[in-house]
């Protein structure tokens, strides 16, 4: 199908029906979910979705629509729903599209050929080595909940009346556990997740070690007092608690009053050791792309310099008004929505200690390895109090596991007291961290 030819009609009809200017923003993907269960598959659901999404602008009003459909009966209603729309929504002059003009896109690797051409067995192979790697990690590893692996190929073409003409496949995939430990009629459960876009690059024995390891080392877990004491957050939870944060980067959230970082430009927010990045140019990555879902090129943004804010994230509208450049983090979920402001790759630059050389530092404190109920902190004020399990540390070393405790504060304010930052940056999804050390956090036990 000649999606350029069509996508170059949509654009005329649309400009002939009253639209000032028009996007067309084609996207085709497939995928793969398995799930297995004592080495059997006990789920298998594949996923084929194909759609146009078009954007027009009249008068500085914004009209939206999709479709599923390829026929040109359904494409003539496409373009009179979105022209329709527009007129129905209120005029704002801050509404418009990227140009072509100064555009340099980056060479940026997000397919993988593998990915496509390796074969169903061989997919469901990758789940069972999962779960059978999760079983032999350790005897007390009674039960695997859930192993499951993904993997699918998209495929976007990307053009507007400003002469963007944009093309990109991309592919995908990622596993996650969930195991049970079993000891002395004590049970813990406990998980892992990773993903990349390189069929090779997904670590299912990492993923599957991780989470044993998680279950195993709660087994015998004790309760302790609560206290104010140094605290390290291993990489998992320090990026839970990034990604809380994310939201405050965005220009749409500064501009709706709904940013905790809003007017603090320029200012020292976080421990000068802090850096956070938002890269969508690193290959392979899940967040990684050449263009956004507006047609700006994809770029390396530093929002955090030294525990100084230095920016925020930006599509074109939030641009437009703020009166600052597009940053290529106009994010789409698909076709059938317009771009919001969303992350690339966000992670917080790593230090150089390892983990043995943070709990090193630490006489006595505790080591966060998973939190509870993060979806509960406030991503505008920044307060957070969730359960946690860990480990009590005693003469910089790990003593014994912890549970029922929680740990309290404000995000910026735990940021701003990191007093050490390990090496072992990981990526769940599109957001990264190192494990970090906080000179003193707020937990509540027994």
């Amino acid at each position: 199908m000649d999606y350029k030819k069509i996508s170059s009609d949509i654009l005329n009809k649309a400009k002939a029906m009253g639209a000032n200017e028009a996007e067309v923003y084609v996207q085709l993907s497939e995928g793969v979910s398995i799930e297995i269960k004592d080495n059997d598959v006990d789920s298998f659901e594949g996923a084929n979705e194909h759609g146009i999404g078009l954007r027009v602008f009249s008068d500085n009003r914004l009209g939206f629509s999709y479709t599923t459909d390829f026929d040109k009966k359904s494409l003539d209603k496409l373009i009179q729903e979105a022209i329709k729309s527009a007129a129905n929504t209120y005029s704002d002059s801050f509404n418009a599209l990227p140009s072509l003009i100064d555009s340099k896109y980056a060479d940026v690797n997000s397919f993988d050929d593998k990915v496509v051409s390796a074969s169903i067995s061989e997919k469901i192979e990758k789940a069972r080595q999962l779960e059978g790697l999760a079983k032999g990690y350790d005897k007390r590893i009674t039960k695997v909940r859930k192993a499951s692996v993904d993997f699918s190929v998209s495929e976007l073409f990307l053009f507007n009346s400003r002469e963007i003409d944009l093309h990109q496949k991309s592919t995908s995939c990622s596993a996650s556990i969930m195991v049970v430990a079993e000891d002395k009629g004590e049970a813990q459960m406990a998980w892992d997740y990773a993903s990349h876009r390189f069929y090779n690059n997904l670590n299912i024995k990492e993923v599957a070690e991780t989470a044993g390891k998680r279950a195993v080392d709660q087994l015998g877990a004790q309760k302790i007092s609560s206290c104010k004491t140094p605290v390290i957050l291993s990489d998992n939870v320090a990026s839970e608690f990034l990604g809380v944060l994310a939201g405050s980067f965005s220009a749409d959230s500064v501009l709706k009053n709904k940013s905790l970082l809003k007017d603090k430009k320029g200012e020292r927010l976080f421990s000068e050791l802090v850096s956070i990045i938002d890269d969508g140019l690193i290959d392979g990555m899940a967040g990684s792309s050449v263009f956004d879902g507006e047609g700006v090129p994809v770029q390396k943004k530093a929002l955090v310099e030294k525990g100084v804010l230095k920016g925020y994230l930006h599509n074109v509208y939030t641009a437009k008004r703020m009166k600052e450049a597009p940053t290529g983090n106009g994010m789409r979920g698909g076709f059938k929505g317009i771009p919001n402001v969303g992350i690339t790759n966000l992670f917080i630059e790593k230090g150089t200690k390892s983990l043995e050389e943070l709990v090193s530092g630490i006489d006595e404190g505790i080591y966060i390895t998973e939190a509870m109920g993060m979806h509960t902190a406030n991503p505008i004020s920044g307060d957070f109090s969730v359960g946690a399990v860990g480990f009590y540390i005693k003469g910089g070393k790990l003593s014994y596991p912890v549970r029922e405790i929680a740990i309290a504060g404000n995000i910026l304010e735990l940021f701003n007291k990191v007093d050490a930052i390990g090496s072992d940056l990981r990526f769940y999804g599109k957001i990264g961290a190192p494990s970090l050390r906080i000179k003193e956090l707020s937990i509540s036990g027994k």
